[in-house]
């Protein structure tokens, strides 16, 4: 009998040791579905955050604050970027004015009334027009070394006319662009020609989606939110920029990119068939970068180079972009469109590569006018081909 009762006093503590364990399991679990749940919503009606740091001759859209949109009509001389520069601790963009050493007086940024970058686009579309869609690869830094600028003065001094439409802005992934295409499409270009990705890869949700749980999105956007106020964002950026890099080709997230789809790319392959869509002949650029798979950084490039935040190994920005140009391929011949490749161009044109590209994305202002030349000699060709 007394072994019974010791038995059932045994189960008896089982139970309520049990019981007592499942209580605050069960109750962090409920808490944690709950909170899952308010943010959620809360991603849900929540817009994104508004812009901040633009230049001046930026402003943020009314109807959607986090969209920037260029300034109808400005102009800027290089004496006035340069000031700008000083004032707001650009310190890159500081060193990058000093060293052109050119009039101050020259004219270094001008919006036309439609707020693209360049001269006044004619009313009378009366010579063919081409729109170079893309972010600040395509804006360029001096107007008159931007490839757009260089691509329609090539092609007049030829004899060929032809309108060149800068699209180009600074900060524009291929979300920014999809908000732009009413505008872009009202221009009713005969060629369109497509040059994104970077800005994608520069944000981590952009490449590779938003984590599973909204949670951890939450609890990402609030430290990153702590860590931005916490210093202003020219130091933020320009620790960014100097971060110590450790190139590794052979690292598991350069090699777990085998087959990646970056997030965004869909986007890209819907404003080719936007643009598509009104008759616009699309021309898509693949992405030539200062770091390459297949070849090792120098101590200058590692310099000289910036990587997104999510990464200090320059191979994983390589590999995103040959990625990236490998589907770019693809899609020009799954939509019968033309494509000038940059990148096998650059391998040989750009040459050594730190001396033509500032960081790890943007040509020098020789690296543009080489560039611009490059697709000038290029376009007849596509124009002449069907």
């Amino acid at each position: 009998m007394s072994r019974r009762r010791n038995d059932d006093r045994r189960r008896e503590g089982r139970t309520i040791l049990t019981r007592s364990w499942r209580t605050p399991f069960a109750g962090l679990l409920v808490a944690a579905v709950v909170f899952e749940v308010a943010a959620r919503l809360l991603f849900a009606v929540r817009p994104p955050p508004p812009l901040s740091s633009l230049h001046p001759y930026q402003m943020p859209d009314r109807a959607h604050p986090w969209h920037a949109l260029l300034r109808p009509g400005f102009v800027e001389t290089h004496a006035e970027a340069a000031e700008f520069a000083q004032h707001t601790g650009r310190v890159l963009g500081e060193e990058y004015l000093a060293g052109l050493k050119s009039d101050p007086a020259q004219i270094f940024v001008r919006i036309n009334r439609d707020g693209f970058r360049g001269p006044e686009i004619d009313r009378a579309h009366a010579a063919p027009r081409i729109v170079t869609i893309g972010d600040s690869c395509t804006f360029g830094m001096i107007e008159s070394s931007s490839y757009p600028r260089v691509l329609e003065e090539t092609l007049r001094r030829r004899g060929i006319a032809v309108e060149v439409v800068n699209a180009g802005v600074e900060g524009y992934s291929s979300r920014d662009v999809l908000m732009e295409l009413g505008r872009l499409k009202a221009l009713r270009p005969e060629v369109t020609t497509v040059y994104l990705g970077w800005n994608g890869f520069f944000n981590e949700e952009q490449v590779f989606g938003h984590p599973t749980f909204a949670t951890v999105r939450l609890i990402r956007g609030v430290a990153r939110a702590v860590t931005t106020r916490s210093r202003n964002p020219q130091a933020a950026a320009l620790a960014a920029y100097t971060k110590p890099k450790h190139p590794d080709p052979l690292a598991r997230e350069v090699t777990s990119l085998d087959g990646f789809v970056p997030v965004f790319f869909p986007e890209i392959r819907q404003i080719v068939r936007e643009m598509r869509s009104i008759g616009s002949r699309v021309v898509l650029f693949t992405l030539p970068g200062l770091y390459e798979v297949d070849r090792a950084p120098t101590e200058k490039m590692l310099r000289t180079g910036h990587l997104p935040t999510y990464t200090d190994n320059p191979y994983v920005l390589a590999k995103l972009s040959a990625r990236l140009n490998e589907l770019l391929r693809r899609l020009a011949a799954e939509e019968s469109v033309d494509l000038i490749d940059l990148e096998v161009w650059s391998r040989t044109a750009l040459n050594p590569r730190e001396r033509y590209f500032f960081d790890s994305v943007h040509l020098t202002d020789e690296g543009q006018a080489m560039l611009g030349r490059h697709i000038a000699n290029s376009l007849p060709m596509i124009l002449t081909s069907r």
